[in-house]
């Protein structure tokens, strides 16, 4: 998956009070998100299903003897 970056000219986008007010409104909102969240809960549920895999899943066996096709 390749991602596209996105170049925003901060000149066309903060012309007017409006979306300089609408841009800080935003970025209070996703602060209040983020200290909202539990992040030692998030934490813990990502442990258990690292736990919960198994080794073998997580590598790959082969034999130097195995003749590829």
């Amino acid at each position: 998956m390749i991602k596209k970056i996105a170049i925003i000219d901060s000149n066309e986008v903060f012309i007017n009070i409006e979306s300089i007010k609408a841009a800080q409104l935003e970025q209070e909102r996703q602060l209040t998100l983020a200290k909202g969240r539990d992040l030692a809960e998030e934490a813990r549920k990502t442990a258990d299903k690292v736990m919960s895999v198994l080794i073998a899943q997580m590598t790959t066996e082969f034999s130097i003897f195995e003749q590829v096709s």
